[in-house]
C-alpha cells in the first residue's frame, strides 16, 4: 500500500500565508485607527500662525522707531547692510537674530538663504530689492 500525500502542498502554504496577510492588515488597520483617535498634542495657535519675518535695517528705520519687542516675540532676524551699525538702544535684541553683512549682494543672499515669509525693507530701498527676491520672501515696507 502505499503512503497517503495531499494532493497539493501548496495549497495548504497558500491558505496558511492568506490568512497570515489577513490577520496582518486586521492588526495594522485596528492600530492606525486607535492611534488616530487619540488624543494627538496640539500645536499652539501662536505658533500656528506666526510669519516669519527678517528686516533689512536702515538709517531711516531707527527714525521711524522701531517695536524690538515685538520683534522679539516674533523671533524676526535684522540684517545689517554694510556701514550700518546697532545703536545702544537695542541691546536687549539677541545677537543670534543679528547679522551683519559686509556688502549689498551679501543682504540680499542672506535674505534668499533664510527664505522668511516676509522681508521687511525701507521704502526709500524698495528700489534695490532684486527682481528674485519674490521667489524667495515677499518684501513689504511696514510689519504685520
Amino acid at each position: 500500500m502505499e503512503a497517503r500525500r495531499p494532493r497539493n502542498r501548496s495549497v495548504g502554504f497558500l491558505a496558511a500565508g492568506a490568512l497570515t496577510a489577513l490577520a496582518l492588515g486586521a492588526y495594522y488597520a485596528w492600530k492606525k485607527s486607535t492611534t488616530s483617535s487619540s488624543s494627538s498634542p496640539t500645536i499652539d495657535e501662536t505658533e500656528q500662525n506666526s510669519i516669519s519675518a527678517c528686516i533689512v535695517f536702515t538709517e531711516d528705520m531707527y527714525e521711524s522707531g522701531l517695536d524690538w519687542e515685538g520683534l522679539i516675540s516674533m523671533q524676526a532676524v535684522v540684517i545689517l547692510p554694510p556701514k550700518i551699525t546697532l545703536r545702544s538702544t537695542v541691546v536687549q535684541f539677541p545677537v543670534s537674530q543679528i547679522i551683519e553683512c559686509g556688502t549689498e549682494d551679501g543682504v540680499w543672499s542672506v535674505v534668499r538663504h533664510l527664505r522668511k515669509d516676509i522681508v521687511v525693507v525701507s521704502p526709500l530701498s524698495l528700489n534695490s530689492v532684486p527682481a528674485d527676491i519674490y521667489r524667495f520672501s515677499e518684501p513689504v515696507t511696514e510689519l504685520p
